[in-house]
């Protein structure tokens, strides 16, 4: 596998593992019909380990920073409420 577009080998690789995904379609227009529903699926529903549990409309044209945010607040006070069950306080990765 090449790097030379990680966002589409990123969609590649998820695609492959998707139920739905047959590895060969019976028209153009099955093809399309098929890509019609994953890509909004992939871009604004599906959480990307690789880019903090967000969706890549989130992250890239949506409000990332107040989501992390607000999940990082949400983190700190369940552990002030409950010290004993979370090992430690949730760390989001600091902004550069």
């Amino acid at each position: 596998m090449s790097d030379d577009n990680r966002y589409s080998e990123a969609a590649f690789k998820t695609l492959e593992y998707r139920r739905k995904y047959s590895d060969r379609f019976g028209s153009l227009r099955d093809g399309r019909a098929f890509f019609g529903e994953f890509y909004p699926w992939y871009n604004f529903e599906y959480r990307h380990s690789g880019i903090t549990m967000l969706t890549p409309a989130t992250d890239h044209e949506g409000p990332a920073d107040a989501v992390l945010d607000a999940r990082h607040a949400t983190m700190r006070a369940a552990f002030a409420a409950n010290p004993r069950v979370l090992f430690s306080p949730w760390r989001v990765k600091e902004k550069q």
